[in-house]
């Protein structure tokens, strides 16, 4: 089998391929709602603080291994997880709709990346990338479910996704497809 696409590291790879699904959150209809806006607000904020942890424990651990280039692309995702734009509009609409948490945090987020994904600036652009990948993380945290496993890699995988998210990529090695130390 032959299969193109975006290398992340030089050369060329034989092995057996590993597909990374995309990461997407779906809610149901009973997730939506809600008659508790003022503990959704609170779950909200408690999920924005837990991953703007999780990301700092990441960017030093980039910074610790000496990826300062990968590190910052994370100290972005810091400011992206406060930005006003998709939190103010969370919780707007967790008061004003009665949204569920995690369907005011997604629909901010989601209106936030089409509105970058149709920019003409080739890098402002690609920002709707990451702002999925801080909304993948959020919703993760709000509904208790756990990020992808990248330890159910087998070595030496070759490792295919139709879109890698940024955090994805921060744990792998891209020389042997494994967890990075």
């Amino acid at each position: 089998m032959h299969i193109n696409g975006i290398a992340v590291s030089p050369g060329f790879a034989l092995g057996q391929v590993f597909l990374i699904e995309p990461e997407q959150t779906k809610l149901s209809p009973d997730q939506q709602s809600t008659n508790n806006p003022t503990g959704e607000i609170l779950k909200l904020k408690t999920a924005l603080s837990q991953a703007c942890d999780e990301i700092q424990i990441l960017v030093n651990q980039l910074n610790g291994s000496g990826r300062k280039d990968q590190a910052e692309i994370f100290e972005a995702h810091l400011l992206m997880v406060q930005d006003p734009e998709i939190t103010d509009g969370a919780f707007q609409a967790i008061e004003e709709q009665k949204l569920t948490a995690s369907a005011a945090y997604k629909l901010a987020a989601d209106n936030a990346a089409l509105m970058l994904s149709q920019l003409e600036d080739e890098y402002l652009s690609a920002r709707a990338a990451d702002v999925r990948d801080i909304s993948q993380r959020v919703l993760q945290i709000l509904s208790g479910k756990k990020a992808f496993d990248f330890t159910k890699i087998p070595s030496g995988a070759v490792i295919v996704g139709y879109d890698i998210t940024p955090s994805q990529m921060a744990v792998i090695d891209p020389k042997s497809g494994r967890l990075r130390d």
